[in-house]
């Protein structure tokens, strides 16, 4: 979590150096957090627990953090480095040493090589515990540091003590700045990861430039923020917002009580109003009593009893409909006797009538012959039909009459009908009173009894007839059709008066409930008030504790408001941050990474190699590259480029950075074996043969003994002295590793000269065939970067192996016929062919076959070793890099 703080560091330097400047509370937060990071940095977003770590914290020093920059990095990092180069390392107990071991890093390059798990990751470890102040290894693994460091056996650790080589000249301690001495290491991981994310979506390759400088620590750490701060706060006035509403209510409460008296004397003047609307001069206590009610029965009841009595019945019979009635039957009967017996005076005539309307009906079934004898009629003295028309017609008088009588039955059914109903009303009336049984009574009802027959009226009292008991009676109905009818009209005047009553009933009824319903509701502002009184009094004692929570909330959201927003404002300050952050980082290095890109890639064909290279400055862009084939035409890094080439696109930005920053120290952690076989030549030509890292110290760790040995080779001569080598063992049961310093150099020119310092005259030439080998590929590298690699040479047999005497051979002669070709190293390096070329057989036999096994063979001579080794020497000095 180092890298991750230090990144957080550079967010304070630049969040405090921003115009226009962020509020205040902004960078206090920024301070309280960078006061407690680690802490901090442990917490995930789930189930809010940093929101609630930040809270918790805010609480307690928020309002105490000052808003400057943090007194012990209140200044950039130093822009001139205090050394120059590192002097020596003690290490141990740390990781995988046991006890204390000192290495001497005075030399320019320092090479330490062993097999795996004899030690070398642990000095590397150690260096970046002394220069960064803690290990990243440990953070990725989430392991606490002192755990991590610790050595098992020893069961601690001590802090590595590294130091360096002032500007002074004089020896001092290496100090941890973390934020500048990030960019010294370069470390096989981050070349890796750089390379992988190339397979990984578009969204995912934003964070293509934050894993080359290792800030996944850092977005991880801002990652894990909450979007807001507000489920650790108290932000929501609950507690305050149900106080108000009781409050709302008891300030109803009091409006109640305040306006109690007012409202019952607008409440009683809206009842004398409406009072008086229905009687003037009639109060509202005077309607109540006037209406009634059920202990004080007033006009209501009186209504109710009126209207509740059963109304007499309309029997609507008078003297003159009952005399009408008895006029119509008996003139009606009189009508009917009259023509009945002017019927039986002419009964003779009726029966010719009878008969001659039957002849009459006979004439069409019996159209041509006598109904009656069936004479034909032509035979007949008498046509029987002429004579019933003819009778017929004589006595048409007669069957009016036969009519009129047919009518006036009817009629004087229907008349008895009539007199009927009116007889069944009087018998009814009779009854009704009792009277049934008396004379007038039974006659009444034996009259009704006759009408029902089927003669209807019999003749009985006919006006004419009428003497005697009969006129008695009829006069008693007359007189009794008087009583009647004058009941009848106290019965329709009742009647009217009735509907009238209902309609007053119906309106005192209305009034009564709207009496009900005002006396109701002045009640009811008496209890209203009552009772609001009630609360008020008891509000306090009832509410206490919530009076008492919701004044613990209002001081809880005083206090939280700034923490919130504090944060609001200091979340898009730190994503901004951390969008820009990678742009800051690798800005201005695109020209030197391209410039190290195809000096890694100097085998390449020169329209392959890079023209200009765009590094993105923001999140959202990507690396785009032009070649020199069309330096116009922009592409897609990730695209275009192979997982090798993107390997050493990301070791080139990595050492452009360190480069800009005029880092005197260099630390590859096993890094350029990240590198594909292919380019490792480039590598090291660039880092180790050029000049561009001449005065950088570079320490480098590898497995691989091969590579180390290439690494010295590649050295210039002049350079060569200023190397140190440790080789790394394992243990031998002490489990501290084993660690040889006297290593001699891997060159081979170096190893020759050794060798045959030690007179061991065949290791010399063994080591100086290499040599030549080496040395000649060289020189024709060299030439071909000069267009002159175009050789002729002999081969004995397609599987025959270069014969190193006839390359060297024809490099002589391509030197010696190249007449315009004009170079520094060209005549040294055809000088040089030439004495060796030019040597006895003795020295080529020796080069040869000096370095195999052979019985009885002659002894080497140590002169001409010596000429050997020393023209290799010459030639090793020369500068033979390509396009040189």
């Amino acid at each position: 979590m180092a890298t991750a703080k230090q990144d957080y560091m550079s967010f304070l330097r630049w969040l405090n150096a921003l115009q226009p400047a962020p509020p205040d509370h902004v960078r206090q937060l920024a301070n309280l957090i960078y006061s407690d990071f680690e802490a901090i940095a442990e917490t995930a977003p789930q189930r809010n627990a940093r929101a609630i770590h930040l809270a918790s914290l805010c609480r307690r020093v928020f309002a105490t953090t000052a808003a400057d920059l943090p007194g012990e990095q209140d200044e950039d990092p130093a822009a001139e480095w205090p050394w120059t180069r590192l002097r020596s390392l003690a290490i141990g107990p740390f990781r995988g040493f046991v006890r204390e071991e000192i290495f001497d890093l005075q030399r320019r390059v320092v090479l330490f090589y062993g097999p795996n798990g004899a030690g070398k990751s642990s000095i590397c470890e150690a260096i970046e515990r002394a220069m960064l102040g803690s290990v990243e290894e440990a953070g990725l693994k989430r392991l606490d540091e002192a755990a991590y460091l610790r050595n098992i056996h020893a069961a601690h650790f001590v802090e590595p003590r590294l130091m360096a080589t002032g500007v002074d000249r004089l020896e001092v301690p290496v100090g941890v700045n973390a934020d500048v001495y990030r960019f010294c290491f370069i470390e096989k991981n981050r070349i890796d990861a750089f390379s992988r994310i190339a397979q990984r979506s578009p969204g995912q390759r934003t964070e293509l430039i934050s894993t080359l400088f290792g800030m996944e620590k850092f977005n991880d750490f801002c990652n894990r923020f909450n979007e807001h701060i507000d489920p650790a706060l108290i932000v929501d006035p609950r507690k305050q917002r149900e106080l108000r509403l009781k409050q709302e209510v008891l300030a109803v409460d009091q409006v109640t009580t305040s306006t109690e008296t007012e409202r019952l004397a607008q409440h009683d003047a809206e009842n004398e109003l409406y009072s008086m609307e229905f009687r003037a001069e009639m109060t509202f206590a005077g309607l109540q009593e006037f209406i009634g009610s059920a202990e004080l029965p007033g006009r209501l009841a009186e209504l109710n009893g009126l209207l509740d009595a059963v109304p007499g019945l309309i029997i609507g019979v008078d003297r003159f409909s009952l005399a009408a009635a008895f006029e119509l039957v008996n003139a009606v009967s009189m009508a009917l006797i009259s023509t009945t017996r002017e019927l039986e005076r002419r009964a003779s005539d009726v029966s010719f009538r009878a008969l001659y309307g039957a002849v009459a009906a006979l004439e069409v079934e019996s159209i041509d012959q006598c109904p009656a004898c069936e004479t034909p009629l032509d035979q007949v003295r008498s046509n029987p039909f002429h004579k019933a028309r003819a009778g017929l017609d004589v006595l048409r008088e007669l069957a009016e009459l036969q009519e009129h009588q047919d009518r006036l039955r009817d009629d004087l059914a229907s008349a008895s009908t009539e007199l009927h109903a009116i007889l069944v009303k009087l018998l009814s009336f009779v009854r009704s009173n009792s009277e049934a049984e008396t004379i007038l009574g039974r006659q009444l009802q034996e009259l009704t009894v006759r009408l029902e027959g089927k003669n209807r009226w019999m003749g009985a009292c006919l006006p004419e007839a009428s003497q005697g008991v009969e006129a008695a009676f009829i006069e008693q109905l007359y007189v009794m059709a008087d009583s009647i009818s004058v009941a009848d009209q106290i019965t329709r005047a009742q009647l009217e008066r009735r509907s009238e009553l209902a309609a007053e009933r119906d309106d005192l009824l209305v009034r009564q409930r709207h009496i009900e319903r005002r006396n109701e509701s002045r009640r009811r502002i008496s209890y209203d008030a009552t009772i609001a009184r009630a609360r008020i009094a008891a509000f306090d004692a009832d509410n206490a504790v919530l009076i008492a929570d919701a004044e613990r909330e209002r001081l809880d959201i005083l206090r939280d408001a700034p923490i919130r927003a504090a944060y609001d404002a200091f979340i898009p300050y730190l994503r901004r941050f951390r969008n820009e952050l990678p742009g800051m980082l690798i800005e201005g290095l695109g020209d030197l990474a391209r410039d190290l890109y195809n000096e890694f890639n100097r085998g390449d064909r020169d329209e392959d190699k890079l023209a200009q290279l765009y590094l993105p400055l923001t999140g959202e862009q990507r690396i785009q590259l032009a070649f020199r084939l069309a330096p116009n035409r922009r592409f897609d890094a990730l695209q275009v480029l192979s997982e090798g080439h993107i390997r050493c696109l990301g070791l080139a930005i990595l050492l452009a950075k360190a480069t800009r920053i005029n880092s005197p120290l260099l630390v590859f952690d096993d890094a350029v074996n990240a590198i594909d076989h292919d380019h490792r030549h480039g590598i090291r030509e660039t880092i180790f043969a050029g000049n561009r890292f001449q005065s950088t110290q570079i320490l480098v760790t590898c497995h691989s003994p091969e590579f180390i040995k290439d690494i010295r080779n590649a050295i210039p001569q002049e350079r060569r002295a200023d190397c140190q080598e440790y080789a790394l063992t394992h243990h031998e049961g002490d489990h501290h590793p084993r660690v040889h310093r006297d290593v001699p150099s891997s060159a081979y020119i170096d190893k020759a000269r050794n060798d045959l310092n030690r007179f061991q005259l065949r290791d010399a030439l063994a080591n100086s065939r290499r040599a030549l080998e080496m040395l000649s590929n060289k020189a024709w590298k060299w030439l071909g970067s000069h267009e002159l690699g175009e050789l002729r040479l002999t081969m004995h047999g397609p599987t025959s192996p270069l014969n190193v005497r006839d390359l060297c051979d024809a490099i002589r002669i391509k030197l010696h016929r190249a007449g315009t070709f004009d170079h520094p190293s060209k005549a040294p390096l055809h000088e040089a062919l030439e004495q060796i070329l030019s040597a006895s057989n003795l020295t080529w036999k020796y080069l040869n076959g000096g370095t195999h096994e052979a019985e009885d063979r002659d002894e080497f001579d140590r002169v001409e070793v010596e000429l050997v080794v020393s023209r290799l020497e010459c030639i090793d000095a020369l500068d033979l890099r390509i396009r040189r």
